[in-house]
C-alpha cells in the first residue's frame, strides 16, 4: 500500500479557492498542536472545538477515509500528509480574475476545467475586478489568457477606429 493515503480527490470541492485553502491551513495549524492522550487515536469534539465547523467535519472525514486504508495510521501521520497535500494544491495556483462573484455551481464548474486542463490539484485564486464587465482572466504558470468582456470590446473599439 501507498505511503500517501491522502489524495487531492479526498478533498472533493472542499477548498475551491485558495481562500477556501488558506482558511483550512491554519486549521490544520491548530490541529497540529493538539496533544492526544496515549490512548487515543483522534482528538475529543472538545479538544477541536476552536476549529471552525466544517473543518472538523472534513478532519473527520478524511481521517476515516485514512483509516479505511490502514488501520494503524496515527494522528500525526495524517497530519503531515494532509499539510503535504495542501502545500501540493498551493503549488498548483491558478489566478481567476472575475468581474463578479460566481455562485458555488460556477465555481465548482471552473474548479473542475482548471483541474482537468492543469492539474488535479489546482486551487484558484479568486480576484475581483468588477472593470471586467464580464468573462475573466485566467494566469497560470506565467502565461495569461484574457477572455474579459472589457479586452473583447477594446479590440472591437480598435477594429472599428481603423
Amino acid at each position: 500500500m501507498s505511503n500517501n493515503l491522502l489524495q487531492s480527490a479526498d478533498l472533493g470541492e472542499y477548498f475551491l479557492t485558495k481562500e477556501g485553502l488558506d482558511s483550512l491551513v491554519l486549521s490544520l495549524k491548530m490541529a497540529k498542536q493538539i496533544v492526544l492522550k496515549d490512548s487515543e487515536k483522534i482528538p475529543a469534539d472538545s479538544q477541536l472545538a476552536s476549529l471552525p465547523y466544517d473543518h472538523v467535519q472534513l478532519l473527520k472525514q478524511l481521517w476515516g477515509l485514512a483509516l479505511g486504508r490502514q488501520a494503524d495510521f496515527t494522528w500525526n501521520n495524517f497530519l503531515a500528509q494532509l499539510e503535504s497535500l495542501l502545500f501540493e494544491s498551493l503549488a498548483h495556483m491558478v489566478t481567476l480574475r472575475v468581474a463578479y462573484q460566481p455562485t458555488l455551481e460556477q465555481l465548482s464548474e471552473l474548479t473542475s476545467a482548471v483541474r482537468l486542463q492543469y492539474s488535479p490539484s489546482a486551487v484558484l485564486d479568486l480576484v475581483y475586478e468588477p472593470r471586467l464587465i464580464g468573462g475573466c482572466i485566467m494566469e497560470v504558470n506565467g502565461e495569461r489568457l484574457d477572455c474579459s468582456l472589457k479586452t473583447k470590446l477594446e479590440k472591437a473599439s480598435q477594429q472599428i477606429a481603423n
